[in-house]
């Protein structure tokens, strides 16, 4: 996998620039995280309150980055925190958004690499996602392709709008082939 380094320069090449979180981004990334919530196909979540969003996003153990474009809007971001407390700490979390419009643009593919470089800067062996959708084919794709697999699966995790449900996956990562 490219370098940290490389990764800015792929996504600075697109227009867009990775930031850590600022205040002023925070109704741009709340706009993002609406969208996403109701879009019912990414996020487990019912509600999409500016409250969830404070819970999920911006906890104080959470580091979150954002892309920007050119303009200074934000067109995505993620989070990084600790999975678990106490001695489960050292495995991340991670969860990503990209604005409907600056999609299959390969940005997504960019924040998921930085976001694996950036736990390990910060000192995470790996990383877990407690449920990846299992309808969310993009994402499952890409994961897998970078280096995730599924170690769990959760049967009819999730509700569909239209009442039928779908599995939820566990995916998990090892960090050992980032260097800090």
């Amino acid at each position: 996998m490219e370098s940290l380094l490389d990764i800015y320069t792929k996504l600075s090449a697109l227009g867009y620039t990775l930031e850590e979180f600022k205040q002023e981004d925070e109704s741009y990334l709340y706009d993002i995280f609406r969208d996403v919530v109701d879009s019912a196909c990414q996020f487990p979540y019912d509600c999409n309150s500016v409250q969830e969003f404070h819970r999920q996003f911006l906890g104080p153990q959470s580091h979150v980055y954002v892309c920007h474009c050119h303009s200074r809007e934000v067109v995505g971001g993620f989070y990084i925190k600790s999975n678990f407390p106490g001695r489960s700490s050292h495995i991340a979390n991670a969860a990503y958004m990209v604005r409907n419009t600056d999609r299959n643009k390969g940005i997504g593919n960019l924040l998921i690499k930085a976001s694996l470089h950036l736990s390990k800067a910060l000192n995470f062996q790996a990383m877990q996602f407690n449920m990846v959708l299992s309808q969310n084919f993009i994402a499952l794709q890409l994961y897998e392709k970078l280096g995730f697999n599924i170690i769990g699966t959760i049967p009819e995790a999730i509700r569909n709008n239209d009442g039928s449900y779908q599995d939820g996956y566990i995916m998990y990562r090892k960090l050992d082939d980032f260097r800090n």
